[in-house]
């Protein structure tokens, strides 16, 4: 229905029938509630985007996906960091979970640590040394979140912590003493 309703939105657009064009853009929003049908209803929706706006978010809030990519795109527009966490708590891939992490860093640094101390501790406790490198960049944000936070001292324990319970682990050490030296 997404494609279809977009594909009548600019037809009914182009015969000059806004109001037609706005419904069948809502239509394909909710079919597919992506950053790009969101900003076609409020392009078509003129005076009534507040309104349209209120009811589109409250919508989003309200659906669970297993692909929340279109929702927290939309949320990080619209700057409602605070959805695109809840919206990610579930289920998201790597990218977006740090699409997410990433603007939460400045206003939500605790819950921006607690969420890279857990990706990154995942990969490491598995011993899967051809995903260090993940582990290494979820630690570098966990680490500007600490500095966010101002909280470097417990970051340098943290790490070190880390350092004693990966000793062995040889391929990751490099990345950690990397880690280190950048504070």
């Amino acid at each position: 229905k997404a494609p279809l309703g977009t594909w009548v939105a600019d037809l009914a657009l182009g015969m000059g029938e806004r109001g037609h064009a706005l419904d069948a853009a809502l239509i394909a929003f909710r079919e597919a509630p992506e950053l790009a049908a969101y900003l076609r209803v409020q392009e078509l929706a003129a005076e009534r985007w507040p309104e349209l706006q209120r009811e589109l978010l409250a919508y989003l809030r309200q659906g669970r996906s297993y692909y929340p990519q279109g929702p927290v795109e939309i949320f990080l527009h619209e700057g409602l960091v605070e959805d695109a966490m809840r919206a990610v708590e579930s289920s998201a891939s790597y990218a977006l979970l740090e699409q997410v992490v990433d603007a939460a860093i400045p206003s939500h640094a605790e819950w921006a640590i607690q969420t890279c101390c857990q990706q990154a501790e995942s990969i490491m406790n598995q011993a899967k040394s051809q995903y260090y490198h993940h582990a290494a960049r979820w630690l570098e944000k966990a680490q500007a979140a600490y500095r966010t936070a101002d909280r470097e001292t417990e970051w340098e324990t943290y790490l070190a912590e880390l350092m004693a319970r990966h000793r062995r682990k040889y391929s990751l050490m490099p990345m950690l003493e990397t880690l280190k030296r950048s504070h």
